[in-house]
């Protein structure tokens, strides 16, 4: 990955693959954390490991949910490789 010389707090987080990661991540954490009261709420019997494990996936889903699908509501522009001509 190319990082120029005068990068800038804004260029990171804004136009490069880590910074859509920590675009994506508040949204990851807090459905995770609802999940996780809902599901406790629901089940208070339920081993603290399962729910962790429960609450992990669910983060990880909704994270990759808002990097593939919800680009446009984060504000990120999509970037397509131009076909080859011949």
């Amino acid at each position: 990955m190319y990082f120029p010389d005068d990068m800038t707090f804004q260029y990171f987080f804004f136009d490069t693959y880590p910074g859509y990661f920590l675009q994506a991540l508040p949204f990851a954490i807090i459905a995770g954390v609802i999940y996780g009261i809902i599901r406790h709420h629901q089940n208070a019997a339920l081993s603290k490991s399962k729910r962790f494990w429960s609450v992990l996936f669910v983060c990880y889903l909704t994270g990759l949910i808002c990097l593939v699908l919800a680009l446009d509501v984060m504000g990120i522009k999509r970037i397509c490789a131009k076909p080859y001509s011949m």
